[in-house]
């Protein structure tokens, strides 16, 4: 990257970054420690993990869609699509009781347009926001959310079923896959793109084969991580994106070694992820996946560093979190992570901030995390 002007203080900030975020994760999970940075910012303000696998909802997809042994291939990709386009656990878990479906996510054939909307619209009508806020959900046009997802998006989901597993098995690169995904009504690039990733965790982590393709076969370069970019190389084209990714994963097992070195660190804890789950290893796995996404983070946390940007989520532990058994022999995942901060930040009244907060207890209540579905 010698052709691009590097701003240093800020290309160290994003790997010290880097460093300090994956090592509130081993803290808090594998040694189970009480205090877990001295960073203001990390203890302020919400910031998702270095590698997407170790995110509470996604951790939740795992065990409870690709390492459901019960399910055929047809079922788990529409079970995977649903998950990634709702990806609220306390949805899931009301849909559970409501209607029975394993996990709170139907199966093909007990899947209706009728049951979906109701359910979303029960969660509404007790001030719960049914989709993520993680990301942006599309409306459909001349509908509302609610009526164009259980009404377009997932019935076009099941009917193109056969289709989506064969143009994943015969296409020729990740590319055309994205493309493809892309195609469908209330997805967009954006969702295309985690739900490639989704799909590449049927081979890693379930007992069948989709393709041989991996996670970082092909990137989305987004606004947020082209924005983190930029802040290191401020000079940088949109044709240089990419190959900032390339160089950034390239160094980072040497800038993470020398970062543990300097702060008299223990060294930084990569992880690799297989169908016995997840294990700590030697061996440098930062790809162009976990740079592009920990890019997008950076900018957040840059924006709270100098102060600018949007306000960001406070960050709240959960109470009751059921936590990742990792062992250096077999860090196997073994709890499901459910926490109360799904409420639609709004202006209620407190007693209706009362009211809400009570539902979602009570839907979290229901939830047994001695089953293992």
């Amino acid at each position: 990257m010698t052709e691009l002007k590097c701003n240093k203080e800020i290309y160290d900030l994003f790997f010290k970054t880097m460093f300090e975020r994956h090592q509130i994760w081993y803290k808090r999970f594998v040694l189970k420690e009480q205090h877990l940075t001295d960073d203001e910012i990390f203890q302020k303000y919400k910031f998702t993990n270095v590698y997407r696998e170790l995110d509470k909802n996604t951790q939740w997809q795992i065990q409870n869609v690709f390492m459901d042994e019960s399910l055929d291939l047809r079922q788990m990709i529409f079970k995977l699509f649903v998950f990634r386009l709702v990806n609220n656990i306390v949805t899931f878990n009301e849909a559970e009781r409501m209607y029975g479906w394993k996990n709170g996510l139907p199966k093909i054939g007990e899947y209706t347009s009728e049951k979906f909307y109701e359910l979303l619209e029960s969660l509404h009508k007790n001030g719960i926001t049914p989709f993520t806020s993680a990301y942006l959900v599309y409306n459909g046009k001349g509908c509302t959310r609610h009526e164009f997802f259980s009404n377009v998006v997932f019935p076009t989901i099941i009917d193109n079923i056969d289709g989506i597993i064969n143009t994943c098995k015969t296409a020729k690169s990740a590319r055309e896959i994205l493309d493809y995904l892309a195609t469908f009504e209330g997805i967009g690039r954006f969702n295309a793109y985690q739900l490639y990733i989704d799909l590449t965790y049927i081979d890693t982590f379930s007992h069948m084969h989709l393709f041989d393709f991996k996670k970082d076969s092909d990137i989305n370069i987004g606004p947020g991580s082209t924005t983190g970019a930029k802040l290191i190389y401020p000079d940088a084209k949109p044709k240089d994106v990419l190959n900032i990714f390339n160089h950034l994963a390239s160094v980072a097992e040497e800038e993470l070694t020398k970062i543990a070195n300097e702060t008299n660190s223990e060294p930084y804890k990569y992880l690799k992820f297989d169908k016995n789950g997840f294990h700590l290893t030697n061996e440098c796995t930062i790809t162009i996946t976990e740079i592009e996404h920990w890019l997008c983070e950076f900018q957040k946390y840059y924006g709270c560093y100098t102060h600018t940007g949007k306000s960001r989520t406070k960050f709240v532990p959960a109470e009751n979190q059921k936590y990742i058994d990792v062992t250096e022999e077999n860090q196997k995942y073994t709890g499901v992570t459910t926490e109360n901060n799904l409420i639609e930040e709004n202006n209620l009244t407190e007693e209706q901030q009362s009211k809400v907060s009570a539902f979602v207890e009570e839907i979290i209540k229901r939830y047994n995390p001695n089953n293992p579905y």
